[in-house]
């Protein structure tokens, strides 16, 4: 799980969407153990990790979050 979930800020997304997002990571988490150059290729950008999207995209997850409450 990345750790971002230790985090305090997850704790204010709403119980339910922080549910089925950890239930999603955790679905996925075991599939995606080959590294691939794909995103590279695709992109032209390396890839980044769970914990970087998390910060680069909170706001817009919270707000997300708060039309789905």
């Amino acid at each position: 799980m990345p750790a971002v979930f230790d985090r305090a800020e997850f704790g204010v997304l709403p119980r339910r969407f922080a549910e089925d997002l950890a239930f999603l990571i955790k679905e996925v988490a075991g599939s995606q153990a080959t590294t691939t150059t794909e995103v590279r290729n695709l992109t032209g950008h390396p890839p980044r990790t769970f914990d970087d999207f998390w910060a680069d995209n909170l706001q817009p997850l919270r707000a997300v979050a708060s039309l789905a409450s």
